[in-house]
């Protein structure tokens, strides 16, 4: 408490409590006063920056959601491990996220579809198709159902629109309509089962997501030369890593938690 007054962002008990259920922070260790003295409660200093990193962040935030603050905790675990956030701290941030997503209205919901179409949507897609996979992806977010038939049946209206099995983008980031219709069931079938996802899928998850951005650092030039979505494939800081690691992290839960064929 005394270092976020310092720091000028004063915290209360009650705001400690509720983030450490949440995940946004780590339960604190009791350790005995002595005798007949009671306990108090103990966090690592690695937490204490943490908790002085999000009361900055959550400060900056232009709404009174706290779903931004999850990628914190959970970029923190995916870069540098055990030794600074626990998994089981992240399972709670990872939940308290996931139930952050699910409970957003619908025009919330409908601002990240318009998005995602708009990134998805490729020339001689009508409107009529691109409005069918907006109302498919807004419904998705908002009430949680994915049906991947569908889901597939309006992508390739908007992606591919003449039904040529169109493919596009550089080798090893592929386009497709499967392969974008995959990606969205992945990400899916994690957030419906977040709390049964065991923590060795929790952990690849964490081994591939390095791996993947050494990868990504070393072919970005060439991811992002291409001709058909270059703009896709910016270089990238960790700041811009940390505003999508749950998104990340769900999307390999996803795929390395597929169910049995």
């Amino acid at each position: 408490m005394d270092s976020a007054l310092e720091a000028g962002h004063p915290a209360t008990p009650r705001l400690v409590t509720d983030w450490v259920r949440r995940g946004l922070l780590d339960e604190a260790t009791p350790v005995g006063r002595g005798r007949a003295q009671g306990v108090q409660r103990i966090w690592p200093e690695s937490q204490r920056r943490l908790f002085l990193i999000l009361l900055k962040r959550r400060a900056q935030l232009p709404g009174k959601s706290l779903a931004p603050l999850y990628n914190i905790p959970v970029g923190v675990w995916l870069f540098w491990g055990e030794a600074h956030v626990r998994l089981a701290q992240v399972r709670r941030a990872m939940e308290s996220w996931a139930t952050a997503i699910k409970q957003r209205g619908w025009s919330s919901a409908g601002e990240t579809a318009r998005l995602s179409v708009d990134q998805i949507e490729r020339s001689g897609a009508t409107r009529e198709a691109k409005d069918w996979l907006f109302e498919v992806v807004a419904g998705t977010l908002h009430f949680g159902d994915f049906d991947a038939a569908e889901f597939r049946d309006a992508l390739s209206l908007v992606f591919d629109a003449a039904d040529e099995g169109r493919v596009e983008g550089p080798e090893g980031a592929r386009l497709s309509v499967d392969a974008l219709t995959d990606l969205h069931a992945a990400r899916y079938r994690a957030l419906a089962s977040l709390s049964r996802i065991p923590d060795d899928v929790y952990e690849v998850a964490r081994s591939r997501y390095q791996q993947s951005i050494q990868e990504y650092t070393v072919r970005q030039p060439v991811f992002g030369a291409d001709r058909e979505i270059g703009e896709l494939f910016q270089p990238r800081d960790l700041q811009s890593y940390l505003e999508s690691t749950c998104l990340d992290l769900l999307t390999l839960l996803g795929l390395g938690d597929k169910p049995d064929e």
